[in-house]
């Protein structure tokens, strides 16, 4: 082998070391990418489980609710009856 082509294989090797450094830090920044969007997702994940379980307390509550509480439905076309189930849909001690 001569000595230029010594030295050539000798700056390639150097330049495919220097690549490899720059691949290595773009994956290991690519995992820390995939490992925040991963841990985001988990938590989003879990709020959302939290939040179903709040909505379900909620919707059991408004049904407890509803069922304690009597409405009165007015004839719409009855503007005494209306008038009279305003006063009593919104009576304080309700």
């Amino acid at each position: 082998m001569h000595v230029s082509s010594l030295a050539t294989l000798h700056r390639e090797k150097s330049e495919l070391h220097n690549d490899l450094g720059v691949a290595s830090d773009y994956m290991q920044t690519l995992e820390e990418k995939v490992y925040t969007a991963n841990k985001t997702s988990l938590e989003l994940l879990k709020q959302i489980r939290d939040d179903e379980e709040e909505i379900a307390c909620l919707k059991t509550l408004v049904m407890e609710l509803k069922a304690k509480i009597a409405i009165y439905v007015p004839i719409k076309e009855d503007a005494i009856d209306v008038k009279m189930a305003d006063y009593l849909n919104n009576y304080p001690e309700r």
